[in-house]
């Protein structure tokens, strides 16, 4: 097997700076407009802001964040070849320790861990770019992992719980919801509420429980 993927390799930490960033821009503008606007107008203009501010956010990403690699993934290991850089890494399967994998909304994380070398993150977001061969990253690296294993009679690695699999992020999910009821509660009843704070409350919320019930989906979807 010798399967090629064009990719782009996004940072997690420039992702979330973009993506707060442009969320911030948009909260200060819808306020600094409430100044000027009353009454439902003004909550219009505040919801128009904050939703133009995170797509602005979300729309730099592959201009600031992201990065184009080649990855390839054989019968005995896989390559890393970043297109912007030249940098390279290979990785032969009989030194991978144990994995993680993440996915959702179309981006699938991979994270290596090898034996006596840095771990290797392949975050490839391939909602940014659409690609006939984007698809199965995962599926084609465990298949030919095992394959691996099975052949020269390697114990079968596990696939790690990433967190959202974990019960710690169901109970905080169940925290959470109720955190949000009781502010939505605290807004209604006040006569100066503060609609910037629900908001960002309510925007970190949504973006949790996609990331959980993707989890959960995924999970019901694993063999037994």
């Amino acid at each position: 097997m010798n399967r090629q993927f064009e990719l782009l390799q996004v940072s997690r930490t420039k992702t979330w700076a973009l993506v707060l960033g442009g969320m911030v821009l948009g909260v200060g503008i819808g306020v600094a407009g409430l100044a000027y606007i009353r009454g439902g107008a003004g909550l219009v203009w505040f919801g128009i802001a904050v939703i133009a501010g995170l797509f602005a956010g979300i729309l730099s990403i592959q201009k600031i964040a992201a990065e184009p690699i080649f990855l390839n993934i054989s019968d005995s290991e896989l390559s890393v070849i970043n297109r912007k850089s030249g940098e390279k890494r290979k990785v032969l399967f009989q030194a991978v320790t144990s994995y993680r994998v993440f996915a959702h909304n179309g981006a699938e994380e991979l994270r290596l861990r090898i034996h006596n070398e840095p771990k290797l993150i392949i975050d490839a977001n391939t909602w940014l770019r659409k690609s006939d061969n984007a698809e199965g990253i995962v599926s084609t690296f465990e298949t030919a992992l095992r394959a691996y294993q099975t052949q020269h009679n390697l114990p079968i690695l596990p696939r790690e719980n990433s967190f959202f699999d974990k019960p710690a992020a169901t109970i905080l999910l169940v925290i959470a919801t109720g955190w949000i009821v009781y502010s939505v509660w605290i807004v209604s009843q006040s006569r100066n509420p503060n609609f910037a704070a629900l908001t960002n409350g309510l925007l970190g919320y949504l973006t949790y429980l996609g990331f959980w019930l993707s989890a959960a989906k995924r999970r019901k979807q694993q063999p037994e």
